[in-house]
């Protein structure tokens, strides 16, 4: 996410400097307004794991935000915020046996969404309070059949 602090701070660096966007909001946003460097749009580095295909699991894996940047009214009673549960720290062979137990994946949280994909199962990808989850959704997981993008929260 990127504004006017983020841009003060790039503009204020010295030396060679090459920003990467993974959507075209922040994209456009920093092109307009870095004086200097390189500017590219480029999908999220977590596109560039290679997982194997694996069999279908069972249920539905509910893993909704719990901080700020959620907008769900009514968290599901069976959620796991597994990035909040300490998994954005682990190595992502324990996310991975995580979401292959399930068929399908409702979230809120981008990297679940992503590596859901990339593992072929259903993923419904609800909106962030701000613009990125809708954001990669268009310049990147809507290229993946098995992905969905829903506006409204799970109420």
């Amino acid at each position: 996410m990127f504004g006017d602090k983020q841009i003060n701070t790039l503009n204020d660096l010295s030396g060679d400097i090459t920003v990467f966007c993974r959507e075209k909001v922040s994209y456009n946003f920093v092109k307009r307004n870095f004086l200097k460097g390189n500017v590219y749009l480029w999908h999220d580095c977590a596109f560039y794991n290679i997982f194997k295909q694996i069999p279908d699991g069972l249920g539905i894996l509910n893993t909704f935000r719990e901080d700020k940047e959620s907008i769900i009214d009514n968290v599901p009673e069976d959620n796991n915020d597994l990035s909040y549960s300490g998994y954005a720290t682990k190595p992502l062979d324990e996310l991975v046996n995580i979401l292959k137990e399930y068929k399908e994946i409702h979230t809120d949280r981008l990297h679940i969404a992503i590596c859901g994909a990339l593992l072929g199962k259903d993923v419904k990808l609800f909106p962030n309070s701000y613009y990125k989850n809708k954001a990669v959704f268009e310049y990147s997981l809507s290229r993946f059949l098995n992905v969905s993008f829903l506006e409204e929260n799970n109420d």
